[in-house]
């Protein structure tokens, strides 16, 4: 999934999925590009997006201006949850930013 983060909150503005499961269906209007089914979601702004870790789908990506590290590698393995919301005073996120927010 790509969010965006926007005044109204988190905004899911793409999602991929490379095979179908239980709750990973492709959209109606996914489009197979390169092995993924791609497609872009209509859904309202949330106020916070909880990642969980589940240890058996992978790490969670968290990447700003095209630099992605792993929340496994900024928070160390093991952790269970982390939650997501925009920045309080409006700023937008930078490498740095993220760096800090797990500190």
């Amino acid at each position: 999934e790509d969010w965006r983060v926007a005044d109204a909150g988190l905004v899911l503005v793409a999602a991929r999925v490379k095979t179908s499961g239980a709750g990973m269906e492709p959209a109606a209007d996914a489009r197979l590009v390169e092995g993924w089914w791609q497609w872009n979601p209509a859904s309202a702004p949330l106020p916070e997006l909880v990642l969980r870790n589940s240890g058996a789908a992978g790490d969670w990506r968290i990447c700003v201006a095209d630099r992605c590290r792993s929340v496994g590698e900024i928070l160390g393995a093991g952790y269970d949850q982390v939650t997501l919301r925009p920045c309080a005073d409006g700023t937008r996120a930078s490498p740095e930013k993220v760096d800090g927010l797990f500190r």
